[in-house]
C-alpha cells in the first residue's frame, strides 16, 4: 500500500485465511509499516483513519466470495 498524503510511505498488507469448518473461513487482514520515530505518533492514528476502509474491504471481499458459491 502506497501513501502520498499527508506524507510519503508504504506498507505491507497481508491476508491470512483460517478454515473454521466446511462452510466458514476466518480472514485476518493485517498492515505493517516501518515508521521513523516522529512518524510513530502518526501511526497511533492509523486505526481511526484506515479502520473503516479495512472493514469496507472485508465486507466487499465477503460479498464477492459468497456470490461465487
Amino acid at each position: 500500500m502506497d501513501f502520498y498524503k499527508p506524507m510519503n510511505g508504504e506498507g505491507m498488507v497481508h491476508w491470512i485465511t483460517n478454515p473454521k469448518d466446511e462452510s466458514k473461513t476466518e480472514m485476518v487482514w493485517t498492515f505493517d509499516q516501518d515508521l521513523s520515530y516522529f512518524q510513530r505518533y502518526f501511526g497511533l492514528m492509523m486505526d481511526s483513519m484506515m479502520g473503516k476502509h479495512f472493514e469496507k474491504g472485508l465486507l466487499n471481499f465477503k460479498t464477492l466470495v459468497e456470490a461465487s458459491k
